[in-house]
């Protein structure tokens, strides 16, 4: 009979954006268990002449606001974010267009109505894996067992940039620490199970 939020990063993020939200994160919620985690992958159309995330700072920084890029959840999102700390640590000026999802942006980066991408790995991997897309660097310190050869964006000419995005789950304020507990304890037995940890790792995300 309980109702479970299976929420993300924009839990903290929202309040930080929007000044009337219908909820207060910290007042309604309580936190039950992270889930997992991802990391956002730089992509570009196939066909693009860009080749290195050192190409797109330098075709930003030579012309200021002509690099757009799409993010899956709009303004405030994560995808959001993603781009504007990109354009912050490397000293560039973006343009954002926000989109409802992923798939969207992807579809118009696709059709070159966009330059770039800072998506989420598992909405850009199956397009680099089929060769729609080209594949520049990934936000993590490290680099993903799926795209071994892909660098890190800190290494390919951003010092220091990393994006990595929680999802978790919630219960309403008032559920009893007795159920939480139990709601924790068989998320943990679940996310430590082979066949899930393996299915996350397919799609470019860690079990917690």
């Amino acid at each position: 009979g309980h109702t479970i939020l299976f929420g993300s990063a924009s839990m903290s993020i929202a309040p930080s954006f929007y000044k009337k939200l219908p909820f207060d994160t910290l007042r309604d919620f309580e936190p039950v268990t992270q889930v997992t985690s991802r990391y956002n992958l730089l992509v570009v159309p196939a066909g693009s002449q860009l080749n290195s995330v050192k190409e797109v700072v330098a075709l930003a920084k030579a012309k200021p606001g002509y690099v757009s890029y799409g993010s899956g959840g709009g303004t405030g999102s994560s995808d959001h974010l993603a781009g504007e700390l990109l354009a912050l640590t490397s000293g560039t000026r973006m343009l954002h267009v926000p989109y409802k999802s992923g798939p969207q942006v992807v579809t118009d980066l696709i059709g070159g109505q966009l330059v770039i991408y800072m998506g989420g790995v598992p909405v850009s991997l199956p397009m680099v894996q089929t060769g729609k897309l080209k594949a520049l660097g990934v936000s993590s310190l490290k680099r993903i067992a799926q795209l071994p050869n892909v660098p890190t964006i800190a290494e390919a000419g951003v010092p220091g940039f990393e994006v990595n995005v929680w999802y978790g789950l919630f219960a309403p304020r008032a559920t009893p620490p007795k159920i939480v507990g139990k709601i924790a304890a068989d998320a943990a037995r679940i996310l430590k199970a082979p066949d899930t940890r393996e299915r996350y790792a397919t799609l470019g995300a860690d079990a917690e």
